[in-house]
């Protein structure tokens, strides 16, 4: 039988924080106790699927954290240094750590998702089939592109994703684009 997995949440926020859903898999404790049990590699020994840290650290204290994780965590850390914005550090298929940037309607998603919130309050992300979202228009993406193969490989992605693919075959035809059709996203 698996064991159920855990939760750190070392919060110390000055905002008005997540109501976090506190039980069995969420335990509470200090950054520094999630800094010595990382430093002494007492992670390995519980069943660890992510650590939260709710306000502002040191960037170094976080740069500690991360480097001296043990090899077998692959869970995630997720940082909310402010209350709109966020990092998630995660590790996939035991590639390398990666730091993510997060808004405020992807730290509602991972916290809502992971079950991390109490059931009884609000959240600001909404999935767009639920009744009450507005309704939305499809994103514009600008690509820059000449080879055919790619350019059918990127537009079948992002048609998936729902998104309007906005073709530019030269720099002048991307420069008119930009000036007429305002894209939502566009290439650097």
């Amino acid at each position: 039988m698996k064991r159920p997995t855990v939760t750190l949440l070392a919060s110390n926020a000055p905002w008005k924080g997540v109501v976090w859903n506190d039980g069995r898999r969420v335990q509470r404790c200090t950054f520094k106790e999630i800094l010595r049990a990382s430093s002494s590699h007492s992670f390995a020994a519980m069943p660890l699927e992510r650590i939260v840290l709710e306000g502002p650290i040191e960037s170094r204290d976080l740069l500690v954290l991360l480097s001296t994780l043990d090899p077998s965590f692959s869970g995630d850390v997720l940082y909310l240094p402010h209350a709109e914005r966020g990092f998630l550090s995660a590790q996939a298929d035991g590639g390398p750590r990666v730091m993510y940037p997060l808004a405020k309607g992807d730290i509602d998603f991972c916290i809502d998702v992971n079950q991390l919130r109490r059931a009884a309050e609000a959240s600001s992300w909404r999935l767009a089939t639920e009744p009450d979202a507005p309704p939305t228009r499809a994103m514009q993406v600008l690509i820059a592109e000449q080879d055919e193969p790619t350019i059918r490989s990127v537009t079948s992605v992002l048609g998936g994703l729902g998104c309007d693919s906005l073709i530019a075959e030269s720099h002048l035809e991307t420069i008119r684009l930009v000036g007429q059709r305002r894209p939502d996203v566009r290439g650097r």
